[in-house]
């Protein structure tokens, strides 16, 4: 294997004492074991360790990290997406107490008027305006992530793109914890 010529002849042609022998030695053999792992689930390809090392971390969320990591890992990346957008929707539901699914769950807990859930105190125009933003952003997310993957056998999506769009997902879930439910009046 490359990596190990190469962490060989860092080893071998460089003076160094035993201290650091040991330290080269362990770093070379923590590679080669995530690598290792990477390998069977990748049929092989040493670069999808380094995709799952961007995935851990930036996907911090251990909500999307349960429901996500196994899909990415295992090369399901349209999986991984609709399964990211689906901790979306499932926290907006129990958040709001909604059943809606989708848009019309975005559209009735993100309004303007009378949300279910406010990001501010919908005070200004900017504050409406943030509300607004965040409602179409999600509506937006199961638009164009979750319903074409959910329908269609043959979106392939690219690992780094994914790892970007469970990120904005990501985003958009910690705002959605960080909302205050509103009163239902009567």
């Amino acid at each position: 294997m490359p990596f190990l010529r190469a962490w060989r002849s860092i080893y071998m042609e460089h003076q160094q004492t035993d201290r650091e022998r040991i330290a080269i030695v362990k770093a070379a053999s923590a590679i080669a074991v995530d690598l290792a792992r990477a390998a069977p689930s990748s049929g092989g390809n040493y670069l999808l360790g380094g995709y799952i090392a961007v995935y851990d971390q930036r996907v911090t969320d251990l909500e999307l990290v349960k429901a996500t990591r196994s899909r990415f890992i295992s090369g399901h990346y349209s999986d991984a997406v609709v399964a990211a957008v689906k901790v979306l929707n499932e926290s907006v539901r129990q958040r709001s107490g909604s059943t809606a699914d989708g848009d019309r769950l975005m559209t009735s807990v993100f309004s303007e008027n009378k949300p279910r859930l406010r990001l501010n105190r919908l005070r200004s125009d900017s504050d409406r305006s943030e509300q607004r933003d965040h409602m179409l952003m999600c509506q937006g997310v199961v638009a164009a992530w979750r319903n074409p993957r959910a329908h269609e056998s043959d979106t392939e999506d690219e690992p780094l793109d994914v790892v970007a769009m469970i990120e904005h997902v990501q985003s958009l879930l910690a705002i959605t914890k960080n909302a205050v439910k509103t009163r239902t009046r009567k």
